[in-house]
């Protein structure tokens, strides 16, 4: 409940979420509870509430918001995931429908650096279950598609999507060149399984650390808005773009709602990934000449 109602800010260069105090009751959550939470910490904000601007002391204060550390947050569920089996999670199975809230969840996941494919695979499995309640997950057979070829292929009424996962060892050990070529003859392979049906189609890397592919840019551009990188640079791209939708729609954004996305080409989040690595490269060139 708290990742789905909480916004992030950044305040005194470390990550937060936030949430207006006088919210918390309608969340089930005590001040109490929140205090509690890692890096908790209370912050006071002038007009626009949270969405506004905050500081450690205003007086009087508009809104008091209640912050927690957004870092030990995401462990703490992680690890909470990874010990009860995502038994606690599913009782928010409402709230786990909404994309942010499920980004959120997997950004935790990738903090954890679970380097084990197989444990990471079925941790990720068990919350697509829980967030896709409209869609098979975990497709064993098609009578077209070789799903052996995916770790994760999930079918749903307007959208099919295969994830492949990859952890750093096997990144290490892929040689670069043939990479871009085998993720794009697996994606052709699935298009070309679906193009009677007329469905759209998504083809998803996610390394289970988080961390960029470089040689992901060997992609050809046709393939470019199909085929999609899930990493901690292309979260927060994804999540602004499911909180737009949200404001557009008025109301809440599902998982699969991205996904349909994604199959549509609606985000392309290898070009989030290029446009966040030259950010970031562009950020250490300007320290180093300083």
């Amino acid at each position: 409940m708290l990742l789905s109602a909480a916004e992030g800010y950044v305040i005194g260069g470390e990550r937060y979420y936030c949430v207006v105090e006088s919210q918390l009751p309608f969340l089930g959550i005590s001040v109490d509870e929140m205090e509690s939470l890692p890096g908790a910490r209370s912050v006071c904000c002038w007009e626009g509430g949270v969405c506004g601007d905050c500081v450690e002391s205003l007086w009087p204060p508009i809104y008091v918001a209640r912050c927690v550390g957004a870092r030990g947050l995401e462990e703490l569920i992680a690890s909470s995931c990874i010990q009860g089996g995502l038994k606690g999670v599913s009782r928010q199975e409402h709230v786990l429908e909404r994309c942010v809230v499920f980004l959120r969840l997997l950004s935790a996941l990738f903090k954890m650096r679970i380097n084990n494919e197989v444990m990471f695979k079925r941790i990720l499995e068990g919350l697509l279950r829980i967030t896709l309640p409209d869609c098979i997950v975990g497709v064993e057979s098609h009578p077209r598609f070789d799903v052996s070829r995916v770790d994760i292929f999930i079918e749903c009424r307007d959208a099919a999507v295969a994830i492949d996962i990859k952890s750093p060892k096997d990144i290490r050990d892929t040689p670069a060149k043939s990479t871009p070529d085998q993720i794009a003859k697996t994606f052709m392979h699935l298009r070309e399984s679906y193009q009677w049906e007329r469905k759209p189609v998504a083809f998803i890397v996610i390394p289970t650390n988080g961390q960029p592919i470089p040689y992901f840019y060997g992609i050809g551009e046709r393939e470019k808005g199909y085929i999609h990188l899930l990493t901690l640079l292309t979260i927060p791209g994804l999540e602004k773009y499911c909180k737009k939708m949200e404001r557009e729609q008025d109301r809440p954004f599902t998982l699969h709602e991205l996904l349909y996305a994604l199959a549509t080409a609606k985000v392309e989040t290898i070009h989030i990934e290029e446009r966040e690595l030259a950010r970031f490269f562009r950020r250490h060139l300007d320290t180093a000449e300083l």
